[in-house]
């Protein structure tokens, strides 16, 4: 299926390059301080999703979007500054995205001796797709079930206002970097089903 945009539409991805890349395709080795930039069009599965180094004022916009680019972390609140808010047709479709992404979300703080306190972070959502088939012989199923879950994250403690006189502020929390699809472990995560 062909879309046509009158603006080209750009995927920021910081670590599951899948979601940037077409089927078939290698993904491109980043430095995990840039952000790979690359088109969200039909591209043949012949090509290739090129990084490249951002060198300022060496580029011009249409030569970033259509051979894909790695920009330092630093400098894409000046490019979504630049982008403005993406128009209706350049929002990702919750409804139908398989994968795993960096989204916001927002949750109250609950800390023994201070007032509720409501905080945003990055967090990961998604859907990963797993699957199951019956065997004839132990252990009777093969299955293969990941996780939408954390790949990369760095804590950011805060500290929470209106607490009691000798009860400790702060609290800290994960700040997502990047997510993945993979296996759900008991050490750090929980893996209740419902």
């Amino acid at each position: 299926m062909s879309r046509t945009h009158s603006q080209p539409q750009v995927d920021l991805c910081f670590h599951d390059y899948r979601l940037c890349s077409p089927p078939n395709v290698p993904t491109p080795s980043v430095p995990s301080s840039h952000i790979l930039l690359s088109p969200k069009q039909d591209i043949p599965t012949s090509a290739h999703v090129v990084s490249i180094p951002l060198i300022e004022g060496n580029f011009t916009w249409d030569e970033a979007v259509t051979s894909g680019m790695a920009v330092p972390r630093s400098t894409l609140l000046g490019l979504l500054l630049c982008l403005g808010t993406p128009a209706p047709s350049q929002a990702l479709d919750l409804r139908t995205f398989v994968g795993c992404a960096v989204r916001e979300f927002t949750f109250s703080v609950q800390k023994h001796g201070c007032r509720d306190f409501k905080v945003t972070t990055d967090a990961c959502w998604g859907r990963c797709e797993t699957w199951e088939k019956p065997m004839e012989e132990l252990p009777f199923v093969q299955a293969s079930q990941v996780v939408c879950t954390y790949y990369e994250t760095r804590y950011e403690t805060i500290q929470l206002p209106n607490c009691r006189p000798g009860v400790n502020p702060n609290y800290s929390f994960p700040v997502a970097l990047s997510c993945d699809c993979s296996l759900c472990s008991l050490d750090y995560m929980a893996c209740e089903t419902f």
